[in-house]
């Protein structure tokens, strides 16, 4: 039987390959790219990194499309 976590992981990544959503957040972007969130808040942060958020009011939004990209997979 599979965890709620398990679940859920399906279905975020469900939604990556097929487009579905525009932007995810820090703790969901670290998952997919299999890094600590402190690493992509560093990015933010200074700059630097192969990819940038935007920034929602005090939250970051990393874009889906920079996220497939640094992936390597095909654009939805």
């Amino acid at each position: 039987m599979k965890s709620k976590n398990q679940i859920d992981e399906t279905q975020l990544i469900k939604s990556l390959k097929e487009g579905s959503r525009l932007q995810y957040s820090t703790s969901e972007t670290a998952f997919f790219l299999q890094l600590r969130e402190d690493t992509l808040r560093a990015w933010a942060c200074f700059g630097k990194g192969p990819i940038k958020p935007r920034k929602i009011g005090n939250r970051l939004a990393w874009m889906a499309c920079d996220i497939r990209q640094l992936m390597g997979m095909e654009a939805a």
